[in-house]
């Protein structure tokens, strides 16, 4: 999939207006007045949004193939063959790129696009959309963060997204300060309803979540003998996320991040996408051939700890097909005035942070080793902790992302080190 006319990474078209210069370009392709409009959206890999403009006769259909995010044009010709909708892609000098093969069922449509080799394909669905919707997303990403009591412990569980359909959560044990490790298994296609499986855990093994219109999350509890509790979460705060996605005939790429107030953060975001577009188009001019096309890809997402209308605090999580390495980098930022906080400022001149903050991290890894969450031959230490955010129970040390042990994370709990906050520290509106 080459670029057809040009690449504005992140044009700042409306809908409509684009909607309208698309309309124009597609009509010029087949002129005549017994013609038909069709347009048809969907997302490769459930992240890249991709959108068929198209006209079509009784005989020849025409039309353009649209990245919005990369404002990506590709010219597409073809026709029905056996009840089937066959379009050829191609740039502006006839090489062809790619192929789509879509069966068209009522309203329902289906399709699979392939490179021009056939070494490369994805299928997806696509649904009818009209030129003047302002609103095509019927499934947005959020970020909704739920409160309540779990068998007698007030918890914090935040679910996100890190791409349209992969959820993850965020269970926090307030009254212990603990992170409970846990995977998010969708059991419905817009993931109202979805499991949480926790492991190592003594008393929650899985927590079966329904949403409902009014805000609440509906918690069915099983416990490590699987019985059954039931709860009531109230949702507190939500969030939309945004996306940044980029394709080609050679890499593809997708970061997904919070809708925060103020133009900062997503300033920030658009020159990270744009760093990691430079990191790909390298590692082409290093490693491509025909063999690989598409392989090449990247993916950012935020692994959220708290978010309210004054802080954001995650850890960014970043994922290189060409690496086995996954970077990780801490973020806590005022969203008051967009400046980071750092945790060092929150206390007491005197207060020797480093020291206390040293020894506690100490204790917790020696406390993992006895209650064997991680193996005695891989050796943890404290400076490995060195991702630092925050969450209604405390601070939050963790790891970055390793293969065998994966994420650890150790929270110092605020009831702890209260006594040496500075007068004017934000930490103080989280204590419970």
């Amino acid at each position: 999939m080459r670029l057809l006319l040009y690449i504005l990474l992140f044009a700042g078209f409306g809908l409509q207006a684009q909607s309208k210069i698309l309309q124009g370009e597609v009509n010029a392709l087949l002129p005549g007045t017994n013609t038909e409009r069709i347009n048809l959206i969907g997302y490769f890999d459930n992240k890249y949004e991709v959108q068929l403009h198209l006209i079509h006769n009784d005989k020849d259909w025409e039309g353009i193939c649209f990245y919005p995010s990369s404002s990506t044009k590709i010219k597409l010709e073809g026709g029905m063959v056996d009840n089937q909708l066959i379009l050829n892609e191609s740039i502006e000098d006839n090489d062809d790129t790619g192929m789509w093969k879509i069966n068209i069922t009522g309203d329902n449509f289906t399709a699979k696009w392939m490179n021009s080799s056939g070494s490369v394909s994805f299928d997806l669905s696509l649904s009818p959309f009209s030129n003047n919707e302002s609103k095509r997303d019927t499934n947005p990403m959020k970020i909704d963060t739920y409160t309540g009591n779990i068998i007698n412990s007030d918890y914090d569980i935040i679910v996100y997204n890190i791409d349209r359909n992969t959820k993850k959560a965020n269970v926090i044990n307030l009254k212990e300060a603990r992170n409970l490790s846990s995977n998010v298994k969708c059991k419905n296609d817009d993931c109202s309803d979805f499991d949480i499986i926790i492991s190592g855990d003594k008393k929650i093994k899985r927590l079966e979540c329904h949403t409902d219109k009014a805000g609440i999350l509906k918690v069915d509890i099983y416990n490590q003998f699987i019985t059954k509790f039931t709860t009531k979460l109230k949702k507190i705060s939500s969030v939309n996320s945004n996306s940044i996605s980029y394709i080609n005939d050679k890499y593809r790429f997708y970061i997904s991040y919070p809708d925060l107030k103020g133009e900062a953060f997503g300033k920030e975001m658009r020159q990270k996408a744009q760093n990691i577009k430079n990191e790909l188009d390298a590692q082409v001019a290093k490693n491509y051939n025909e063999s690989n096309r598409l392989e090449l890809s990247a993916n950012s997402w935020f692994d959220i700890d708290f978010i309210s209308k004054d802080i954001f605090s995650a850890v960014l999580v970043s994922q290189r097909s060409y690496s086995d390495k996954i970077s990780t980098k801490s973020v806590l930022l005022s969203l008051k005035n967009g400046k980071k906080i750092n945790i060092k400022d929150q206390f007491k001149s005197d207060f020797n942070y480093s020291f206390i903050v040293n020894q506690f991290l100490k204790d917790k890894i020696n406390k993992m080793y006895k209650n064997k969450s991680v193996s005695n031959w891989y050796h943890l230490k404290p400076k490995d902790f060195n991702n630092v955010t925050i969450n209604k129970a405390g601070i939050v040390y963790s790891t970055g992302f390793n293969s065998i042990i994966g994420t650890k994370k150790i929270i110092i709990p605020y009831k702890d080190i209260k006594e040496n906050l500075s007068r004017k520290s934000i930490l103080k509106k989280l204590m419970l």
